[in-house]
């Protein structure tokens, strides 16, 4: 983050937050969802204090927005899901170049 106004400070997550959302991960057995990236409640701290804003040490540069409290067993179907059309589009992708260099 460049320069920051302190009106733009409320939408990025502090590191107390971040401890707050562990211990909460922690109590209810889920993980911490941030954008594409997964963490264990033990993890998330340490993800926070490395993705501190350099300007403002106590705020991190994770959006609030961004962090939920998920149980990762329920995407692993959707995952395979994604997978499996991944593997039907190569699948396809291959027989068209076979068929072309016949």
């Amino acid at each position: 983050m460049s320069t920051l106004e302190n009106r733009d400070l409320d939408k990025y997550a502090t590191i107390h937050f971040c401890r707050k959302m562990a211990t909460e991960a922690k109590i209810n057995r889920l993980w911490i969802n941030v954008g594409k990236e997964w963490y264990t409640h033990e993890e998330f701290p340490q993800a926070a204090e490395r993705n501190k804003n350099t300007l403002y040490p106590f705020y991190t540069t994770y959006l609030i927005e961004d962090i939920k409290l998920r149980d990762p067993r329920t995407i692993i179907e959707k995952m395979n899901l994604r997978v499996e059309h991944i593997i039907q589009a190569r699948d396809e992708f291959l027989r068209k170049v076979k068929e072309y260099y016949k």
